[in-house]
C-alpha cells in the first residue's frame, strides 16, 4: 500500500513538478492504493510493486491533467492517513 506513494514521489522528482501538483498527485494515489496481504507468498505478491508503480505513475498524470482535487482527502475522518496509522 506504501509503494504508490513512493512512485508518485519519484515520478514528481523526475517530472520536476510543482508542490500543489505533487498534493494532488498524492490524493489520487491514496484513492489507488491496493494490495492484500493475504496474497504475500504467491506469485501475485510481485504484482503489487508493478500496480504500485503502474499507479503512482497514473496518479501523477491525472494530477496533472484534474487540477481540482480534493487534497483534504488526509484530513477527513476515513482519511487513509488515519487507516495507515491506526
Amino acid at each position: 500500500m506504501i509503494g504508490i506513494f513512493g512512485a508518485v514521489i519519484a515520478a514528481a522528482k523526475v517530472l520536476k513538478v510543482d508542490a500543489h501538483t505533487l498534493s494532488h498527485a498524492l490524493a489520487i494515489a491514496a484513492s489507488m492504493a491496493s494490495g492484500v496481504r493475504g496474497n504475500f507468498g504467491s506469485q501475485t505478491k510481485a504484482l503489487h510493486a508493478g500496480m504500485a508503480a503502474f499507479n503512482g505513475i497514473n496518479a501523477l498524470e491525472l494530477a496533472q491533467l484534474v487540477s481540482p482535487v480534493v487534497s483534504m482527502c488526509w484530513k477527513m475522518p476515513m482519511a487513509l492517513r488515519r487507516v495507515l496509522l491506526a
